[in-house]
């Protein structure tokens, strides 16, 4: 996911899939926040919203409900999307669901 923001790091945070739940961690400079507390790795919980850095932009992550963590031949591949930069304040969601 390409973010334009001056407070985001290039490499900013990791999806680490574990066999039974995913995993965010923080690999970024300016750090990553949940509810205003900075991790550095926290246990995903479906429609949780994280902060890159202290001023960055908001994102949403949704799981997929599916019982199954191995991915299927369709998420294997994925093409790239041309980026487009934020407008507002909004949170920006993540497009694509884990598994």
């Amino acid at each position: 996911m390409i973010l334009y923001s001056s407070v985001v790091s290039r490499y900013h945070v990791e999806l680490h899939r574990h066999s039974l739940y995913w995993e965010i961690v923080n690999i970024g400079t300016n750090g990553t926040y949940i509810n205003d507390q900075q991790i550095d790795k926290e246990r995903i919980q479906d429609g949780m919203t994280i902060r890159l850095a202290t001023t960055g932009p908001k994102l949403q992550i949704l799981l997929d409900g599916s019982e199954s963590m191995t991915p299927s031949p369709r998420d294997a591949v994925t093409k790239p999307t041309s980026p487009t930069k934020p407008t507002d304040s909004r949170a920006t969601v993540m497009s694509r669901k884990l598994m």
